[in-house]
């Protein structure tokens, strides 16, 4: 994955952190991908949910299991092919949810069971609320938009760094503390969880609302200006 994508610049900057080593590959060749990884002796797979599908539709090898992963780091993966995953390579698949100006919003880390077609638990650095058109938190086991709100002190991205034509070479444009994604998600159904408190709920992402982005995305990757979708709305 290209390494402006907030998924891919943990992979190599976490391992320099903590004296660990990240191996990147050239190119995304899905038929190379388990001898590549067999061969470095990988303990985790980090990509786009597409590549997981495409693994996945390879012809089974009696090697699968013998991949040699401790986890696979991807979204979305589908809710009918989550433990199917997990069983084929003998590992644990790490799931999260969020956006370049606020990243993860939700996240299932390798010692969480998860559940299947949700993104994770919310992460307690963000309050996230599911709310409607207006604004206001949606009833329980209803569909809205995902909005959040940084806790704690620049949590989220404070604004964005532009060119303007006509204006100074750069300025910097800030963002309200409070943004609605664009996407669509409803709280998790286990034990009924409160997605406003943080770090108990479990948001189950949906598709996008079309007409509030700009552009295709993929979980974490969002063009400048897409947060806060109909003007940067704060989620009260």
């Amino acid at each position: 994955m290209p390494l402006f994508h907030l998924s891919a610049a943990p992979t190599v900057l976490a391992p320099m952190l903590v004296g660990g080593t990240s191996v990147l590959a050239g190119a995304f060749h899905p038929s190379e991908v388990w001898d590549e990884i067999r061969s470095c002796g990988a303990a985790g797979f980090a990509g786009a949910g597409a590549m997981v599908s495409m693994l996945w539709n390879l012809p089974p090898d009696p090697r699968d299991a013998e991949v040699g992963l401790r986890f696979l780091s991807a979204a979305p993966i589908a809710a009918d092919m989550y433990r199917d995953i997990e069983e084929r390579y003998h590992c644990r698949i790490v799931t999260m949810y969020g956006m370049t100006e606020a990243f993860p919003l939700a996240y299932k880390t390798v010692s969480d069971e998860g559940v299947p077609g949700t993104s994770g638990r919310v992460n307690p650095n963000f309050e996230v609320r599911i709310v409607d058109l207006l604004g206001k938190p949606v009833p329980e086991r209803m569909v809205g938009e995902i909005a959040c709100r940084a806790r704690t002190p620049h949590a989220m991205s404070e604004g964005y760094v532009s060119s303007a034509s006509g204006g100074p070479p750069l300025q910097s444009i800030r963002i309200r503390s409070g943004s609605a994604t664009g996407d669509l998600g409803l709280p998790g159904q286990r034990q009924q969880p409160d997605v406003r408190r943080p770090g108990q709920g479990l948001v189950a992402k949906r598709r996008g609302r079309e007409h509030l982005l700009r552009r295709s995305r993929t979980d974490g990757d969002a063009s400048p200006g897409r947060a806060g979708g109909r003007g940067g709305r704060d989620p009260e």
